[in-house]
């Protein structure tokens, strides 16, 4: 596992547990605690988000589409997509073999 798919597991439970306590204090508690619980759920919903909704947005590495670039073996012109035998920048002739080797 990734150390950084740790960190987001790991803070977020901390800070889905300091939510959820925060929200026991504002439901469950007096007058007193339930400016505390209001604000402790605050700080830990905040946290929370603060955590997971970047790990979930986060740019993803691109696949990588593995492609052989065949290159003239004289002039170094991009090969690929052609048709024909030739390369269009200097006329050399050349054979597949050719092309693989360079």
């Amino acid at each position: 596992m990734k150390a950084y798919s740790l960190i987001v597991i790991v803070g977020s439970m901390i800070a889905l547990s300091i939510t959820i306590m925060g929200l026991s204090m504002f439901i469950f508690g007096n007058t007193g605690d339930q400016r505390a619980g209001f604000i402790t759920f605050s700080i830990g919903f905040i946290f929370f988000l603060g955590i997971l909704l970047p790990s979930l947005f986060q740019n993803r590495r691109p696949i990588s589409h593995k492609t052989t670039d065949y290159c003239c073996p004289q002039c170094g012109y991009n090969m690929r997509g052609l048709t024909e035998a030739k390369c269009p920048e200097c006329g050399a002739v050349f054979t597949l073999d050719q092309l693989r080797l360079k």
